[in-house]
């Protein structure tokens, strides 16, 4: 399985109407990892990983409550990473 990474910033009305949770739970439903905060500019930046459409799925998605709009999303690390499973 190929892993993929991705950097984003999240600019809009995305503090205070959970866009966190929201993107935590949509995250978790797409097998992704990561994490995500709040910067002191109303900005939201994360880290993401895992399968490249389930990244797109992520980025097409936003919080129901929130005005947002990915922003310089861009992979990083190693593009083709894969992971083997232990035996």
């Amino acid at each position: 399985m190929t892993f993929h990474t991705v950097d984003y910033r999240v600019k809009g009305k995305v503090q205070g109407v959970f866009f966190r949770a929201f993107t935590k739970d949509r995250a978790q439903q797409h097998g992704l990892v990561g994490w995500v905060k709040n910067e002191p500019s109303g900005d939201v930046v994360g880290t993401a990983q895992g399968r490249r459409e389930a990244l797109e799925k992520l980025a097409s998605e936003g919080s129901p409550a929130c005005e947002s709009h990915w922003r310089g999303v861009h992979e990083r690390g190693a593009p083709r990473s894969t992971t083997v499973p232990s035996v």
